[in-house]
């Protein structure tokens, strides 16, 4: 089986590969035999083809529908799946028979094509989203200090729960995994911000309050304003056009 971590970018490619190694099925071969690995075993073979297709799926879902490799990958990928269980030959794998194609060279061309285009999405959008997460400091420093005043202050269970909820929710979203993520953590320190405005912290944490949620308006704006987020969000548009075709 393929490692587990496989990328969508990698597993559009390996299975071009193997469906252009599969595609044609010589005269007087079973398809058994044709696609066996040299220690004989061709089932192995078949569950990693499966298991590409189902990492392409899973990519293509968490992307938009207007972009060109999904649709690409939506004209493909029925004729991958025809191709990898023979549906078109009445899965006969172990009589031989006349030379078969089992797919046609517009569909391996385009899954190799969704490859580069994830590939291309997946490099573009990493640099600029790595060069993002540097200037995060200022972020975690006030976050820290939101969940500090939190613990600190006298307040109902359900009102703390909801504070440390939103930070959690913050700094799982700081890991910046794409760059909807940027406008992701945008809106949950809004909400931050304004659920911890409205906490009363007693007389004595109110100057502290005030300077907790100054601190995270600020670290707010100087990140969404800085020119590495202007990149990263400027780097999604230019793979949305990329990939639109």
């Amino acid at each position: 089986m393929t490692d587990a971590r496989i990328d969508a970018a990698k597993a559009a490619g390996l299975l071009a590969g193997l469906l252009e190694e599969w595609q044609v099925t010589p005269t007087g071969r079973t398809a058994a035999a044709f696609r066996s690995d040299e220690t004989g075993d061709w089932w192995a073979r078949h569950m990693e083809a499966v298991e590409w297709v189902g990492v392409i799926d899973e990519a293509m879902a968490e992307i938009s529908g207007a972009e060109h490799a999904v649709r690409l990958w939506g004209q493909a990928s029925a004729s991958a799946r025809r191709a990898i269980f023979r549906t078109q030959h009445g899965l006969d794998w172990s009589d031989p028979h006349g030379e078969c194609r089992e797919i046609d060279d517009s569909a391996i061309t385009m899954i190799g094509t969704v490859g580069e285009l994830l590939g291309a999405r997946r490099a573009t959008g990493g640099v600029a989203l790595s060069q993002a997460r540097a200037i995060l400091g200022p972020v975690e420093d006030a976050l820290r200090e939101a969940e500090n005043l939190a613990t600190a202050i006298d307040l109902a269970g359900d009102e703390r729960d909801h504070l440390l909820a939103l930070i959690e929710h913050c700094r799982q979203v700081m890991k910046l995994a794409s760059v909807d993520d940027i406008n992701e953590l945008r809106a949950y320190l809004e909400r931050l911000i304004g659920a911890l405005g409205l906490v009363d912290a007693g007389g004595e944490r109110a100057e502290e309050k005030k300077g907790v949620v100054h601190r995270l308006i600020s670290s707010t704006k100087d990140f969404m304003g800085s020119p590495q987020v202007a990149n990263a969000l400027a780097a999604g548009t230019l793979v949305l056009a990329i990939t639109a075709g």
